[in-house]
């Protein structure tokens, strides 16, 4: 198993960004392509953003077309990260989940969405 520490790789203790969840996401692809499953360890972090969530583990979500976060967690095992931020990661996972599954039955995401009320 890999660990890649993320503070360290991203040079940064503030994960809010889409452009470094993009710099992860891509990092993640390419180690899943030699390790079986990878750690992905937080510690030392000091904010984390749903945004950056999203765009790291809703993507690996649904481009490698996982149903299930026991799924999710048997390739990337999540450490360092606050009982809040965990909390987080669970309901990132589940959206990206949910909508993977949408697109599994082809159904269009934009036209859910834009059913759904905002305020």
């Amino acid at each position: 198993m890999n660990t890649i520490k993320v503070v360290d790789f991203l040079n940064s203790s503030n994960l809010l960004s889409s452009s470094k969840a993009n710099t992860l996401y891509s990092y993640i692809l390419e180690q899943l392509e030699k390790f079986d499953s990878i750690t992905l360890d937080f510690s030392g972090y000091e904010s984390i953003s749903s945004i950056f969530l999203n765009y790291t583990l809703g993507n690996l979500i649904v481009d490698k077309k996982i149903n299930s976060k026991e799924q999710l967690f048997d390739i990337v095992n999540i450490v360092g990260l606050s009982d809040d931020d965990r909390e987080e990661v669970i309901l990132s996972v589940q959206n990206a989940i949910f909508k993977n599954n949408l697109l599994l039955e082809g159904k269009n995401i934009e036209d859910i969405y834009s059913s759904y009320l905002t305020y």
